[in-house]
């Protein structure tokens, strides 16, 4: 099912499945460089500020408690918000990595603003909110639930009960369940940052140097893969197995709030955000060093991606 916020509304531009099978090229840099390129040709500086999407508050309530309900775990020790944190520090991620097994290490992408996303998980192949939630429930290595475990337990609590009563006239099914924790993702909206107001006309929005360091960001290439409402996260690139010919797809990530998300990098391994500009723009931009200066404008461009806290995170 394709995602409406995306068709109707952001046009942003999408790719297909990127599981590619080349001949070998050579560095990960040089692939991405070519994607980056293709992606330039369609994208451009293609930047659309944010607003707010519908959901119903009802629904959207029951969502939120679901959200940090351990009890929908079997081990009854971690729901969504335990790696999706919203309320110790905004960032909707964590500082400490997943364990994916043989898999490695993951940093958790933030759940702001995710709702505007038509494509999830590291390598983009979910493209529905829905399908998303259904995933992030039932992998073991997310919240390990199951439809029938999640239905139990929320049957088994009377404010539950009520909750999905008044809410949903069949009341709380798999689907409804399922639905409820979407109209709280759609609530996990950030508008009105510094950079939504520069794009909608106000040219004081931005200071002199922020303003620098965004014409840096767009001249570097970063706007290339990083563009659209959420700056990135609906855009995916191929990389190059090591000594191998076949190519995987990773979602790049979105900039939202990018100051108060670290630690960065897929595997969470950089620390420091300064530390992350030079590390992207040295490996992808053609190894050319950005000096110091250059890089703490950019950092303060950055810094203007932070929106408003979401008002449903007010409520206690």
């Amino acid at each position: 099912r394709k995602n409406p916020i995306f068709n109707e509304t952001f046009g942003i531009l999408r790719y297909n499945s990127l599981s590619l099978s080349l001949g070998k090229i050579g560095k990960m840099r040089r692939v991405f460089l070519l994607l980056a390129f293709a992606a330039s040709l369609f994208a451009g500086d293609s930047f659309l500020p944010i607003k707010n999407l519908y959901y119903d508050l009802d629904k959207a309530r029951i969502g939120k408690r679901l959200f940090t309900d351990v009890r929908l775990s079997p081990s009854g020790k971690v729901s969504c918000e335990s790696c999706h944190n919203l309320y110790w520090r905004l960032s909707g991620t964590m500082k400490e990595n997943i364990n994916m097994g043989s898999g490695g290490m993951l940093n958790p992408p933030t759940v702001l603003n995710a709702a505007l996303n038509y494509l999830f998980f590291i390598d983009g192949s979910v493209r529905d909110l829905r399908e998303q939630i259904k995933s992030s429930i039932n992998d073991i290595n997310e919240l390990g639930s199951s439809e029938n475990f999640i239905v139990k337990k929320v049957l088994q609590d009377p404010v539950y009960r009520t909750l999905f009563k008044e809410a949903y006239p069949n009341g709380a099914t798999y689907e409804n369940i399922v639905d409820a924790f979407a109209h709280f993702e759609s609530a996990l909206i950030t508008p009105n940052s510094k950079f939504d107001a520069y794009l909608q006309g106000d040219e004081n929005a931005l200071t002199p140097r922020q303003k620098a360091g965004f014409e840096l960001f767009k001249s570097r290439g970063c706007s290339n893969c990083h563009n659209g409402v959420n700056l990135g996260a609906n855009v995916i690139y191929g990389r190059e197995s090591e000594g191998d010919s076949v190519f995987s797809q990773i979602r790049i990530p979105g900039l939202r709030n990018v100051v108060e998300t670290g630690p960065y990098d897929f595997d969470g391994s950089v620390i420091d955000l300064r530390d992350m500009i030079r590390f992207m723009n040295y490996n992808y931009a053609g190894k050319i060093k950005l000096n110091n200066d250059q890089v703490e404008l950019i950092y303060e461009f950055l810094c203007s991606l932070s929106g408003e806290r979401p008002e449903i995170l007010n409520e206690k």
